[in-house]
């Protein structure tokens, strides 16, 4: 009775298996078999429905080639040979990707060969998956065309914003001259500091699109810090850094996102500010800490401080250093008490950050 039951549960998991590899084998736009290098050309020789009819249903394939007798047969098929003999020669599978016309239309296609035998009559054998990512190039091509427009756009709109700021300042300098009575100046001076606020708030618009534009890299935290402390300028500013030669692997603007940290400081604490620095490993990986000696936040700030739906001017800074974290894969939260200084927790994953010794 034991040996029955056991024989359909086998027979079940069997049933099982081949229903997987068959929703597998017909799964749309990924193309599965087995094929032979005859002399220049390759040979489907599997019977999979699936691709066989990708194979047939395009123009001029006499023969079930992978590459259809079109003008991209010579140069796809040297493609497809020259990775069939890497993957024999390293014993392993090979990726690459290739294009093909059809009907006056480019297609895309990835592909992996891994080679298996040579076949009875004397040719290379091997497995194949091809997957038609056209549309995903498309889109990809037209996410890049869309960008460069924004990118454009946006420059000339910062540089025309700019030179207006420039032609205003121009005209309070020399109202400036022309006013004697403390109202008026009062009014100049507010004018210059709405001036002031409009040119940050512009810079950070245009540091924030640099974001993600270059690859990541390991830096160095304690680098990073002085080189925010340098472009900021604040000679009473005393910063404590406890790092043991801490690198990130992150965004490259790691030093802007510190001096947003720090100006978000000075902006809370004006006389005798102090940051500290420290980093802590955690199982989960590592807690980069950043405080100061402000006054700290309130319960309703401290809610809505990484609120994306709603960013108030002053506190863009903070988003701004929340999105930089966020490309690089790390998060960033606030768990500082009123009236003891603002205390900021940067969670590093695994794999994220390493010490480097000797240094």
């Amino acid at each position: 009775m034991m040996m029955v039951t056991d024989r359909k549960r086998a027979d079940y998991s069997l049933m099982d298996c081949s229903s997987c590899i068959q929703n597998i084998t017909d799964t749309p736009g990924l193309f599965r078999g087995i094929a032979e290098v005859v002399d220049t050309d390759i040979i489907d020789i599997s019977d999979n429905p699936c691709t066989s009819g990708f194979l047939k249903q395009k123009k001029g394939n006499s023969l079930p080639r992978i590459i259809p007798e079109i003008d991209d047969l010579v140069r796809n098929n040297r493609t497809w040979i020259q990775h069939c003999e890497e993957s024999r020669r390293l014993d392993q599978p090979v990726s690459f990707e290739y294009t093909q016309w059809f009907d006056d239309d480019e297609h895309f296609f990835s592909a992996t060969v891994r080679y298996l035998c040579i076949s009875v009559s004397g040719n290379p054998r091997f497995a194949y998956v091809i997957s038609d990512v056209t549309e995903r190039r498309r889109m990809e091509r037209q996410f890049t065309l869309i960008r460069k427009k924004l990118d454009l756009m946006n420059i000339v709109a910062w540089h025309e914003i700019q030179n207006k700021i420039s032609g205003i300042r121009g005209y309070v300098d020399l109202s400036r001259d022309l006013t004697q009575d403390e109202k008026g100046m009062a009014f100049i001076e507010a004018e210059e500091r709405l001036l002031g606020q409009i040119h940050d708030l512009l810079q950070y618009t245009m540091d924030y699109q640099k974001i993600g534009s270059l690859p990541r890299r390991w830096m160095s935290v304690e680098d990073a810090v002085h080189q925010a402390w340098s472009r900021i300028g604040v000679t009473l500013l005393r910063i404590d850094l406890d790092l043991d030669h801490l690198e990130l692997f992150c965004d490259p603007t790691l030093d802007r996102m510190f001096s947003l940290l720090i100006e978000y400081t000075l902006k809370n604490q004006s006389t005798n500010p102090e940051v500290r620095i420290t980093c802590t490993e955690v199982p989960d990986g590592l807690c980069l800490t950043y405080e100061d000696n402000s006054a700290g936040l309130s319960g309703s700030r401290k809610r809505d401080l990484f609120t994306r739906e709603i960013v108030r001017a002053q506190d863009f800074c903070i988003t701004f250093v929340h999105d930089i974290l966020e490309s690089s894969g790390m998060s960033i939260r606030e768990t500082g008490e009123p009236g003891r200084g603002t205390r900021f927790e940067i969670t590093v994953p695994q794999g994220l950050f390493r010490f480097i010794e000797g240094l």
